[in-house]
């Protein structure tokens, strides 16, 4: 596989670090040639709860579903001032469009479970464009690429 077109997503070493209040672990995305670390906090989910997460979501893909989450920040919907965010993979016919999405806890609905499904409902459908009309970062690869990628 070209370096161009590859996708993962994993922990970066085994140290967890303290960072704004809350005990995280780093992990890193790969799209391509885009690569970004992001602290994943562990006092809510811990690391093995992220591991099964991402190993759930690449079946999913390897069986052709998609949209697909990735989970990179869970915490309590007690902290309302904080958020979650996830990466999510959509498919565009032949292309996998990939997304990071936020959501502050406190909008969250009180019936949010901690599944897939659910993951996938709160972000929704694929748009090129935010509510208020602004355009969303978006990353492209082919979706051979992704099928490759979770062969596992």
């Amino acid at each position: 596989m070209k370096p161009l077109e590859s996708f993962s997503i994993r922990f970066v070493g085994d140290q967890e670090e303290f960072s704004h209040g809350e005990r995280t672990r780093r992990g890193e995305i790969r799209i391509g040639v885009f690569r970004e670390l992001f602290n994943v906090p562990v006092d809510y989910w811990k690391a093995n709860d992220y591991r099964e997460q991402w190993s759930s979501a690449k079946a999913t893909l390897r069986i052709g579903q998609a949209p697909v989450v990735f989970a990179t920040a869970i915490r309590s919907r007690m902290q309302l001032n904080s958020f979650i965010a996830f990466w999510v993979v959509y498919r565009c016919g032949d292309i996998a469009c990939i997304q990071n999405k936020a959501f502050l806890c406190s909008r969250v609905p009180i019936d949010f479970k901690e599944d897939q499904q659910h993951f996938v409902d709160l972000c929704g459908q694929r748009s090129s464009q935010s509510g208020e009309g602004y355009s969303v970062s978006e990353w492209q690869l082919p979706w051979a690429s992704i099928e490759l990628a979770v062969r596992e």
